[in-house]
């Protein structure tokens, strides 16, 4: 035998030929993987293949079509992404992406570099959102980047270093803009805001406090069209804010505000909402100012479908008016005060139209309180709880029984419990996973969803949150309970993602 023949046979592998190649693997297998890569790692691994080309592409739309480069799947570990790396980014994948956000503490180049390479690469599509932060912005950026501005849809501006005449420059611009928010920006008096925006349907601003009263004032009577308004965490509004906006806003849909100064006629001022006729949506505090009258007031224009209420007193009195509000969807009660009610068990019975519950700060509603809630809710399926000392932590026991409460009812929809961070690692200490499994049909507790983070709405001064994240379903290493933790990784990032996905400072967490 010779050598060569022997040599063959000494390296042969008689398993070679039942072995499964990475080329072999079917389509969910390669989009399996392709969720551990950065998005970098994607960019690269496009180029090898036309399979892999139309299966990156597919994955970047389902997945990554948000795009926030402040996140570290960007590059796979914390460092600033450089002019090259984000250029290879949107030349790739920037025809696909529809929400950009971008941090510039998260790059080398500075801010105008940053800002025009976007407007190079995404100008000619149409952005449904754009958010940026902490970026410079001058008059030389505003005017290389035409294109940028002309294709947004909803802009949010957070802490950015821009003066009232270059921001008026740019949001003359956004001549497609409907929906602005504007975030900490205290170097900002209003006077960007005192004039008209014709397409401009949703306006927030939050932690503004060097704000002219008049210039907010002059906004809201120039801008009649507004759908959707959100005044939170801002020092320069008091409750005579309520008749300006029934005055001039009569489209109004959604009103989320905070009161910060309240005056002797907060009573008064208040029932000037009840003039909108197309109000569906309110979130307010009272601040233990009577509001009786107001909430009897909404049942009877029976349009309310989402009523949110923080720092008043939960009397027999408001329980009663609350039950009239018969098309309401959706309830939060923030940091409630103990009004001598014994039960809000006939919310539960009159509302039967409610899905949603949420209880912020609320030692006034116990767990038996809670779960007498859930059975007699009949369309119930989602329960928001935040440090609530008499219901959270839910121990093994009371799990079972909350369980069995939500199977008593008719329907036997599945009810899920959403908890903060800290809350939801000290029950599911206390829960198996096994009475997970068992119970999973009717109930599960999931990680507090980032549209329940209270930035549009109104909470205490004692509720922080974070500035970016979100609830994420992918969970690569857990058990097949979809909680959206992964049981092998430590926790961090407080209303995150549960992995590593978001990167925030201290600075970005804030209170309302």
């Amino acid at each position: 035998m010779s050598a060569e023949v022997h040599q063959n046979e000494f390296f042969h592998n008689p398993y070679e030929s039942n072995a499964t190649k990475f080329y072999d693997l079917n389509d969910d297998c390669v989009l399996e993987i392709f969720q551990r890569l950065s998005v970098l790692d994607l960019c690269a691994i496009r180029y090898t293949c036309k399979r892999f080309d139309a299966l990156a592409e597919y994955f970047f739309k389902m997945v990554y079509k948000t795009l926030n480069f402040s996140n570290t799947n960007i590059k796979g570990e914390y460092s600033l992404l450089t002019e090259d790396e984000m250029k290879t980014i949107l030349n790739t994948f920037g025809g696909q992406m529809d929400s950009v956000t971008v941090n510039a503490d998260s790059f080398e180049p500075e801010s105008k570099v940053v800002l025009q390479i976007i407007n190079e690469y995404c100008g000619a599509k149409r952005l449904r959102f754009f958010k940026m932060v902490k970026f410079v912005i001058d008059d030389e950026t505003v005017e290389r980047c035409n294109r940028l501005w002309s294709n947004i849809d909803q802009l949010t501006i957070d802490k950015c270093y821009v003066d009232d005449d270059v921001l008026k420059e740019l949001l003359q611009k956004c001549s497609s803009l409907n929906q602005l928010e504007m975030i900490r920006q205290m170097n900002t008096d209003g006077r960007c805001l005192m004039h008209e925006f014709p397409q401009l349907e949703g306006f927030s601003l939050r932690s503004n406090d060097n704000f002219d009263p008049l210039c907010m004032n002059t906004f809201l009577k120039k801008n009649t069209q507004l759908r959707s308004l959100s005044l939170i965490g801002c020092n320069f509004v008091d409750d005579e804010i309520f008749e300006i906006i029934a005055d001039n806003l009569i489209n109004l849909e959604a009103l989320y505000i905070r009161v910060v100064h309240v005056t002797s006629q907060f009573e008064t001022n208040l029932n000037n909402l009840l003039r909108l006729q197309h109000l569906r949506k309110l979130e307010f505090n009272c601040n233990l100012r009577p509001i009786v009258t107001f909430v009897s007031g909404l049942a009877m224009t029976n349009r309310i479908e989402q009523l949110g209420i923080s720092s008043a007193e939960l009397t027999p009195e408001l329980c009663g008016a609350l039950c009239n509000l018969k098309n309401l969807q959706i309830l939060k009660l923030i940091s409630m005060y103990d009004g001598q009610l014994k039960s809000i068990k006939s919310i539960a019975q009159q509302l039967d139209k409610l899905k949603e519950f949420h209880v912020i700060e609320c030692d006034v509603i116990d767990f038996e309180q809670m779960l007498e809630f859930v059975e007699n809710a009949p369309k119930l399926e989602k329960l928001v709880i935040i440090q609530c000392s008499k219901i959270i932590p839910i121990t093994s026991q009371q799990f079972v029984q909350m369980a069995e409460s939500a199977m008593k009812r008719v329907d036997k929809l599945q009810l899920s419990i959403h908890l903060d961070y800290y809350e939801l690692k000290l029950t599911k200490e206390l829960i198996s996973d096994e009475m997970r499994k068992e119970y999973l049909h009717i109930l599960q507790v999931v990680p507090l969803s980032w549209e329940d983070n209270y930035k549009s709405g109104v909470v205490s001064d004692n509720l922080y949150f974070a500035e970016e994240g979100g609830a994420f379903d992918y969970d690569p290493v857990d058990d097949d309970i979809d909680d959206g933790i992964d049981d092998d990784e430590e926790f961090n990032d407080p209303y995150n993602v549960w992995t590593n996905e978001c990167d925030f400072d201290d600075e970005d967490l804030y209170p309302f």
